[in-house]
């Protein structure tokens, strides 16, 4: 038990990760994404599909985009069964760290389709459910894609 705890905190306080900081996190789905090489990577990937889907749809459409963001970050956590007012206790069950997995996949596909196709516009209600595979984005007002 004590060699995983020294190896958390070597891998929590090494700041690998170029989506976020590591060091110092607090937040229990943050402990859980800087625990899990995977979940890092994942959150590296997301983060580039946002700069990309920021280039493409341009700086007046990008406080939307950055809305829906914080939505989906504030909602995914809680719905794959890690609130973020309850201290995360390792090790974490396979099935959140795969409900994690598959919410950031489905993220990364949002994203991506949203970089490559700039002309569609976000759908403005609740982010993509957790556990979906499947995006909704608005192509005409009235009519949703799903991805």
């Amino acid at each position: 038990m004590r060699i995983f705890a020294v190896c958390l905190l070597a891998l929590l306080y090494s700041g690998t990760a170029a989506a976020f900081e590591c060091a110092g996190v607090t937040l229990p789905s943050t402990l859980l994404i800087c625990s899990d090489p995977e979940l890092m990577r994942l959150g590296d990937e997301r983060q580039e599909a946002i700069n990309e889907a920021r280039a493409r749809i341009g700086e007046e459409a990008w406080p939307a985009l950055w809305e829906n963001q914080k939505a989906w970050v504030r909602s995914y956590a809680t719905a794959c069964g890690m609130p973020p007012d309850r201290p995360i206790s390792f090790p974490v069950s396979a099935s959140i760290k795969a409900c994690f997995k598959q919410a950031a996949v489905a993220r990364i596909a949002y994203l991506q389709a949203m970089a490559l196709a700039p002309e569609l516009r976000l759908y403005q209600g609740t982010p993509p459910a957790v556990g979906s595979d499947r995006a909704s984005i608005a192509v005409k007002p009235g009519i949703r894609s799903h991805f």
